[in-house]
């Protein structure tokens, strides 16, 4: 019986229809979770940029509302007096014109959290009017008037690591060369912007700034310098998402990750609508989407327990199903090589159970059928054989005294004697051993003792070859008589009615795993009776000969592959083959 192959096995297909179905909800539950985990990092980033407009729109209001006031300011008659010198003004009333001045800046700078302080500087007098203070034009301010004129942005610019909100009365006069009557300006300092980016922090571990790529301008001491100035690199380069976002600020907003000294972030820039200046936040990755950690967590646990459960039902399945199969297979291929009762234990109450009971019954009932019909055809070819030596004893023994009767009216006695001897050796061998199964050198010794009594009777018109049995194939055991019937069938059917030239070959062949004897005679005999008699071989309704019991005990002591094969002999009567395996263990097994 052909083994199933471990592939085509049903515990094979069950698993893998299992595996494929864990799959199938696990992929479906990946891709829910993808899906889902996706929605929320985008909704998480959509409220960081909004968050980060509405701070920039913020921003952007408190620079137009200081400037908006610095404008206003340079429209005060007391200051424009003070800076043209309109009028006159003893000691006393340049003294209240000074301080009422200061008042209104005061105010300004009062009015916003960003201003660090005030100043307005008066070139004509020499005066320079701050929130706190009021003297001279320092040597720092004369500078900022000097190189104010040759600045590109003249209302916000980056002096001294601070922001400067600038207004100058005129406007006019720096595009004509001459120097204003006054400069007003508000000084930004880091420590204010950021205290407003504290202002909009969404997690204690996010920074920000903000930055100018005309002004290079970088403000936000509050994080790691080298992180800002590398952030501050890929917003000059223009990098990062625009974020559509549905609100009343028209400036845009971009997003974009990068790892920055091993650390991934999450980094927001808005623009703030004043210039060039943009609002920047950024926040470690791990922080900003720390909650959906949580929750890939949970995915691989549910990938674990998948495995951990596809494993567990694989060695349940194998347990109970494919075990238990494997036996019952097993068993099957135990009774197709015939051998002992094959039963099957099982302790478990399951279908099985009745399944190997069931295969218990039939296996003792199909031995015992077995026994019975091997046994009785052993018997049937046994009687067959003693039938057929009921038959050629008598006849043989006819002629054989006749022979003899022949030879001694003749006065040949030496002839007669070894004669008898030959004959006692012959019906020794047919009388004395009672065993079935004799060794090869034997059988050919009664064969050639056989051939040497016809020989006598037609030596005249007969000639004999006998090959010498190899010696390696002397030991070989064979089925008893089956050599000599097939001589007796060339002398009585052909070469008993041929006067003279008659011819009987007996020689051994080798092959790969059997020996064939093959017997050859020159008698007439046609095409059609040698096909005859092969057909008649394999019969069973026919009376059984000589030739149908060597073929029949020999394919049943042996294998059907096994037996005689009649064909036209090479000298042009008839050939038949005696094929029997090389190995004789399978006598000893099949007997």
């Amino acid at each position: 019986m052909e083994r199933i192959h471990f592939r085509r096995s049903i515990f094979i297909k069950l698993c893998t229809v299992f595996f494929f179905i864990i799959l199938t909800l696990f992929l479906i539950g990946y891709s829910v979770y993808n899906w889902g985990i996706n929605k929320v990092r985008d909704e998480i980033i959509q409220n960081v940029c909004v968050t980060n407009q509405n701070f920039s729109y913020n921003l952007n209001n408190e620079l137009k509302r200081i400037i908006t006031l610095q404008y206003e300011l340079t429209n005060d008659w007391d200051l424009t007096k003070l800076s043209t010198g309109i009028g006159s003004f003893n000691s006393y009333e340049k003294s209240l014109v000074v301080l009422h001045v200061r008042d209104k800046i005061s105010a300004i700078k009062t009015s916003s959290q960003l201003i660090d302080g005030i100043k307005v500087i008066i070139p004509s007098i020499d005066k320079t009017i701050g929130t706190n203070t009021i003297g001279e034009i320092t040597p720092d301010c004369f500078n900022l008037i000097n190189t104010y004129k040759d600045m590109d942005n003249k209302q916000i610019i980056y002096y001294n690591n601070q922001l400067l909100l600038i207004s100058e009365y005129p406007q006019i006069y720096y595009k004509r060369g001459l120097q204003p009557n006054f400069l007003i300006f508000a000084t930004i300092s880091t420590f204010n912007i950021n205290k407003f980016l504290d202002n909009m922090s969404i997690h204690e571990e996010s920074n920000g700034f903000i930055c100018s790529n005309s002004r290079d301008m970088l403000m936000g001491s509050n994080g790691d310098n080298e992180i800002h100035y590398r952030i501050k690199q890929l917003i000059d380069d223009n990098q990062g998402k625009k974020i559509n976002l549905n609100t009343r600020y028209v400036k845009d907003t971009y997003m974009l990750t990068e790892k920055i000294k091993g650390k991934k972030y999450l980094i927001v820039y808005s623009d703030t609508g004043v210039e060039d200046i943009k609002l920047v936040r950024y926040i470690p990755d791990n922080v900003a989407f720390g909650d959906l950690n949580i929750y890939s967590i949970i995915m691989w646990i549910f990938a674990m327990v998948s495995i951990f459960l596809i494993i567990i039902f694989s060695k349940s399945l194998y347990n109970t199903i494919h075990e238990p199969l494997k036996k019952l297979v097993d068993a099957f291929d135990k009774i197709e090589h015939i051998e002992s009762v094959v039963t099957i234990e099982h302790h478990r109450k399951d279908e099985f159970k009745y399944i190997y009971d069931s295969f218990n019954k039939m296996s003792c009932k199909l031995h015992n059928l077995i026994e019975q019909v091997y046994k009785q055809k052993i018997l049937v070819q046994k009687s067959e054989l003693k039938q057929l030596q009921a038959q050629i004893n008598p006849h043989f023994l006819y002629n054989s005294f006749i022979m003899l009767k022949n030879r001694i009216e003749a006065e040949d006695i030496e002839f007669a004697s070894e004669f008898c001897s030959e004959l006692g050796s012959f019906f020794m061998f047919i009388t004395r051993n009672k065993k079935d199964i004799v060794p090869l050198k034997n059988e050919v010794e009664h064969a050639v003792t056989y051939s040497k009594i016809q020989h006598a009777r037609f030596s005249n018109r007969l000639t004999i070859k006998l090959d010498e049995l190899p010696k390696v194939f002397e030991n070989l055991l064979v089925p008893k008589i089956i050599l000599q019937p097939i001589l007796e069938n060339a002398f009585e059917h052909t070469l008993e009615n041929m006067e003279d030239g008659g011819i009987l070959e007996m020689i051994y062949e080798k092959n790969d795993n059997y020996l064939d004897i093959i017997i050859s005679d020159n008698g007439e005999i046609e095409d059609d009776k040698i096909i005859q008699m092969e057909n008649n071989l394999n019969r069973t309704d026919i009376e059984v000969t000589g030739m149908i019991n060597i073929h029949k005990r020999l394919k049943l002591i042996y294998s059907e592959k096994y037996g005689l094969v009649l064909s036209r002999s090479k000298y042009g009567g008839l050939k038949v083959t005696i094929r029997i395996p090389i190995d004789g263990s399978e006598v000893e097994t099949n007997v």
